[in-house]
């Protein structure tokens, strides 16, 4: 009697546990991960900020970064010892011209806009274009990137993602912007 118990008692254990699965990894075809999973992987990481074009990301401590100093234009991520960028950030001011992005883009010299099929997103909690697979970005590669504009009125800024690992990703959705008061000219 007792075997027949502890039998049942293991087998019922068995179906129990082997009927619980668990939730299936986030494709890394989807740039947007979910808040809780960016909250969790960021803890210790390091904090980049970008005081010109007022946002900030999360960076794992195991990565550099170069950028173009106080004017903030131009930042890239890689993993420490890589040669290749994971994610760049390409920042324009726009507070004089105005642009929407279609305006902007019909003036840079490879026009997304037009070469690319578009889908909104939201990032950073604004809304924000999708350019997927873009090439030739990166001079002499065919390395492709999926591009995410935001136009936060008095400023652009271009994430280009050429690394679809997850420390990339959770870099791309923490950012954080602040400080969207507009300059006003008169």
């Amino acid at each position: 009697m007792k075997k027949n118990f502890i039998f049942g008692v293991l087998l019922g254990t068995l179906l129990l546990v082997s009927g619980c699965s668990k939730t299936p990894a986030q494709p890394l075809t989807d740039l947007n991960l979910d808040d809780s999973v960016v909250t969790q992987n960021v803890r210790g990481w390091d904090i980049y900020t970008n005081a010109a074009y007022r946002w900030e990301i999360r960076v794992p401590l195991t990565w550099d970064n170069k950028n173009s100093g106080e004017d903030g234009y131009y930042a890239e991520f890689l993993p420490r010892g890589s040669v290749s960028t994971a994610v760049e950030f390409n920042c324009k001011s726009n507070w004089q011209e105005k642009y929407t992005l279609e305006q902007y883009y019909s003036k840079q010299e490879k026009n997304l806009w037009t070469e690319y099929s578009r889908e909104d997103m939201t990032l950073g909690g604004r809304s924000a274009v999708l350019f997927r697979d873009v090439k030739g970005l990166v001079s002499g590669s065919d390395k492709t990137a999926n591009v995410v504009v935001l136009d936060l009125v008095d400023r652009i800024v271009e994430i280009r993602v050429f690394d679809m690992t997850p420390d990339a990703l959770t870099l791309l959705n923490s950012i954080n912007f602040y400080g969207d008061a507009g300059i006003v000219v008169e």
